[in-house]
């Protein structure tokens, strides 16, 4: 097409496409861990792949890294039990981490729960919930959290953590 002088043109659309990654190593917020608390406490970090992410896919990326790593347990069923999960609030705009319990030794055997094939670890003596370590200030930010570990004291008890930041960048 051939435009004269004094003619114009209009853009009707534009389409551009998230192709930003919100998570790369060199922002160094692609570090986060867990800390298995069996019969021997370990901690478990974990390097997330550059590549933009939402809550729910970091949250299946974690359930993933944990399988790998033998980091669950079955019930009688053969259902796999996380013991850590990552989600939003739809109705706050939130993050929250939810810890659960690794059972103790007495009560996964009442209930059935048994441990993958080639785990290394085994059930604690009493019921611990598992830890989420935010590694770094930067992954911190993203997910709304400071660097810390949540929660900071073990217990027997199902924990859920809401995000505190003010500025969330990954929902």
């Amino acid at each position: 097409m051939k435009f004269a002088k004094g003619q114009s043109v209009a853009l009707q659309s534009i389409s551009l496409n998230n192709t930003f990654y919100n998570i790369e190593s060199s922002r160094n917020n692609n570090q986060m861990s867990i800390i298995w608390n069996a019969d021997t406490t370990l901690r478990h970090d974990f390097i997330i792949p550059d590549g933009f992410y939402t809550i729910s896919l970091l949250n299946q990326f974690l359930q993933k890294q944990c399988k790998s790593r033998n980091l669950y347990f079955t019930n009688a069923d053969g259902d796999i039990n996380y013991l850590i999960n990552i989600q939003v609030s739809q109705t706050s705009y939130i993050c929250i981490v939810e810890c659960l319990p690794l059972p103790s030794a007495e009560n996964a055997l009442k209930e059935g729960f048994e441990k993958p094939s080639g785990a290394t670890w085994d059930f604690p003596d009493e019921d611990k919930t598992v830890q989420f370590v935010v590694s770094t200030a930067a992954f911190g930010q993203l997910i709304g959290f400071t660097e810390n570990i949540y929660p900071e004291v073990v217990s027997n008890d199902k924990v859920k953590i809401n995000s505190t930041l003010i500025h969330i960048q990954l929902l």
